[in-house]
């Protein structure tokens, strides 16, 4: 081919590549803008994102009472520190009391009460905090309450038979009895109720000052049915027994009766609860009844329960 003719042809192809060229160069700022585009977009979303999460952190933490931040230094102080000296118990001494001045009534305002009530709250059913802070903040309610009724939502976790024993127990006697109405009390005695519970329930009853306000005679129906349950553990059964004792200053007659009906060999209870019967009666009775002979092996049993 001709010299000129490859100049032509070369000159032709260049003209038409540059024909096409601010086209492709169109193309390439469009999708590098669109790209770029695209990331600020994500990035701002991003930063967006992080300063609403510092700023709900920042307004949260503005929002914290001082009386907030020392219950969580006190339910720190109890979850980690397990030995507490000197230093330790003062520290905690001034948190509790501080708690405890702001849920009393008539203290603070009733919207700084509730904020704070609704944090213990949260505590108290959160599982991840230990059972010894639970325990404590039923302690704060009891010593803030003075004797009138536990919260709403204490009173419902005393209720609930799936509750933990040992905090339903601590609720139980931390408050005064005569503030729990007694069907509630002595429907705890009876049914699915862990056996834990109602022991607690029983040892708080026989130490209660003030039995006239909570003992009726038509609870030893109850009572009875309980006892001669084939289901009744022994030793639960006899502390019911000795709780008769106490029904017996209030309703001697059908106490006794009863009474009699426990000692009763023919009605098949243990000779624990026999002799427990037996003594309860001697006691208040001018005739002396035979006290049934226990075994060492019994006894054993018994306290081994």
């Amino acid at each position: 081919m001709p010299i000129n003719k490859k100049i032509i042809i070369g000159f032709r192809t260049l003209v038409q590549s540059l024909k096409h060229t601010p086209q492709n160069v169109f193309q390439l700022i469009k999708k590098w803008s669109w790209r770029r585009r695209l990331a600020f977009d994500a990035l701002a979303i991003v930063g967006l994102a992080s300063g609403l999460v510092g700023l709900s952190l920042i307004v949260n933490y503005l929002l914290i009472s001082p009386v907030e931040m020392n219950l969580a230094r006190l339910q720190e102080s109890i979850a980690h520190d397990k030995v507490c000296h000197e230093d330790c118990a003062q520290a905690r001494q001034a948190w509790e009391k501080e708690v405890i001045g702001h849920l009393s009534a008539g203290t603070e305002p009733e919207r700084s009460r509730r904020r704070l009530s609704d944090r213990l709250e949260k505590y108290f059913f959160s599982p991840r905090i230990t059972s010894e802070f639970k325990l404590e903040i039923i302690k704060l309610y009891a010593q803030a309450s003075a004797g009138q009724a536990a919260p709403q939502w204490l009173i419902d976790y005393l209720a609930d038979s799936n509750g933990r024993p040992e905090l339903q127990g601590r609720i139980l006697v931390s408050f005064a009895l005569d503030s729990w109405p007694p069907d509630f009390l002595f429907s705890l005695l009876a049914g699915e109720r862990p056996l834990a519970l109602k022991r607690e329930l029983v040892r708080a009853l026989s130490s209660y000052p003030a039995k006239e306000k909570l003992f009726q005679s038509d609870q030893l129906a109850q009572l009875e049915e309980i006892i001669f349950s084939v289901e009744s553990d022994a030793l639960y059964r006899s502390e019911l027994i000795r709780l008769l004792s106490d029904y017996y200053w209030l309703f001697p007659e059908p106490t006794g009766r009863l009474l009699e009906e426990c000692y009763n060999p023919a009605n098949g209870l243990d000779n624990i609860s026999r002799l427990y019967a037996a003594d309860i009666l001697n006691s208040f009775r001018l005739e002396t009844l035979i006290e049934p002979e226990v075994s060492e092996a019994e006894w054993e049993k018994y306290f081994n329960q």
